[in-house]
């Protein structure tokens, strides 16, 4: 299992975390040149695996701020297994994390579908597809949503393989139609949660047209990408003039061209937030509802990317304070994910504590519903340290519960 290999290393890179990707092709949480990465093992040998390094490396040469950078590949080996590996951007969070709770707004689909398209142009007019289009493949890296770049190909590349849920009915060479197919059923499934079945009719304008000029059964008949963003630049300068909402979703990076906002891509239960692009400046925006008042409101003038500051560690009367956590770093969140709050967010992990009082494994408790700040909890509890309890190994439970004026914390031994 993939697991296993955390803390080992390939060719020098640290697999530090498993990130998801399958048993196939594990993809875990690296440094390069001191910075956080993403790591893509692949279990490939011979003329397979020669293929798939000529691809990477073409696609290392492309650069667009719309596609995922990729660092280096190579070949190595772990417990006796040859792989070939990819180094890449690491990215925060993609598509796929926000579907299964909610369908995007017509406003955040806008946003998805616009850098997408421009990223695809360029691959097309370089002579290359992107040819593994689908939502965990749109991402958000560096507060700019991207598309992945490991499955990058040249056009009239030989498919094989069994098709997938977004591949197009024809199984011939990879080609630009291929991606606008799989574009097609992406859009219909943001907006309706399903991949197929949808009636394209019931799509908001004019993502209906789109879907189905992207959906024609025959590749010649399918828009290009250019024809694709001429149209949806044309229905959106030519609609009346209104404010868009700008998502607490994935999508709400792109609205403001001056402000990025990247925290708030993980909350995947919430609905949009108001925010008012840059072209509809001049708007009067309608007053705003009102809003329980923050117990610590963040000055005006801080940045919007300062990190708010939790509130201090809450004891629980099961507890005494000598038993308490005797250094606990806070989790690190970002302050536009914080006010995006409806609510609340709840983390629960689990510790397992050596007899010196240092966390050596942290799991999620339960699964959490938002893996940003999962991630961010764990990353913050395994810094953690606890008194000695008699030399002996200790079990904790602890609630996070995420708020917008602060975090609260509930820490519960459980043995010894």
């Amino acid at each position: 299992m993939p697991e296993k290999w955390e803390g080992r290393t390939i060719d020098g890179f640290p697999l530090e975390r498993l990130l998801g990707g399958g048993s196939d092709s594990p993809v875990f949480l690296t440094r390069y040149e001191s910075r956080p990465a993403a790591i893509k093992l692949l279990p490939l040998d011979g003329l397979q695996a020669d293929a798939q390094m000529q691809r990477w490396a073409a696609a290392s040469r492309l650069s667009h701020p719309h596609l995922i950078r990729i660092f280096a590949s190579g070949r190595g080996s772990i417990d006796d297994s040859d792989v070939i590996y990819v180094v890449m951007e690491y990215a925060e969070e993609d598509l796929s994390h926000v579907l299964p709770d909610r369908a995007l707004t017509a406003a955040e689909t806008r946003d998805m579908l616009e850098p997408a398209l421009a990223a695809l142009k360029y691959l097309h007019d370089q002579g290359f597809v992107h040819s593994h289009l689908k939502p965990s493949n749109i991402m958000a890296a560096s507060d700019c949503l991207k598309l992945s770049s490991d499955g990058i190909r040249r056009a009239g590349e030989s498919s094989e393989g069994s098709a997938g849920p977004y591949d197009p009915p024809e199984r011939g060479p990879f080609s630009p139609a291929c991606d606008v197919w799989a574009l097609g059923v992406v859009l219909t499934e943001v907006l309706t949660q399903r991949r197929h079945g949808a009636p394209l009719e019931s799509l908001p304008d004019p993502f209906a047209t789109i879907a189905h000029h992207c959906l024609q059964q025959a590749s010649s008949s399918r828009w290009t990408v250019s024809q694709i963003s001429n149209y949806l630049a044309q229905q959106w300068d030519t609609a009346p003039k209104r404010r868009f909402t700008t998502p607490v979703g994935l999508w709400m990076i792109l609205a403001i061209a001056a402000i990025v906002i990247a925290g708030t891509i993980l909350l995947r239960r919430e609905g949009p937030a108001p925010a008012k692009p840059a072209a509809q400046a001049n708007v009067p925006e309608p007053p705003a509802a009102a809003q329980p008042e923050p117990e610590k409101p963040a000055p005006a003038h801080k940045s919007a990317r300062k990190t708010v500051r939790p509130q201090p560690l809450a004891e629980t009367p099961s507890e005494t304070p000598a038993t308490q956590p005797t250094d606990q770093p806070m989790p690190e969140i970002l302050a536009e994910a914080r006010s995006s709050i409806r609510g609340r967010v709840r983390v629960v992990v689990k510790l397992d504590v050596d007899p010196s009082g240092a966390v050596t494994n942290a799991t999620l408790g339960s699964p959490a519903s938002s893996k940003y700040f999962a991630d961010r909890t764990l990353d913050a509890v395994r810094k953690w340290k606890f008194p000695a309890a008699g030399g002996a190994p200790q079990q904790w439970d602890v609630q996070f519960e995420f708020r917008p004026s602060g975090t609260k914390v509930t820490p519960r031994r459980l043995s010894p």
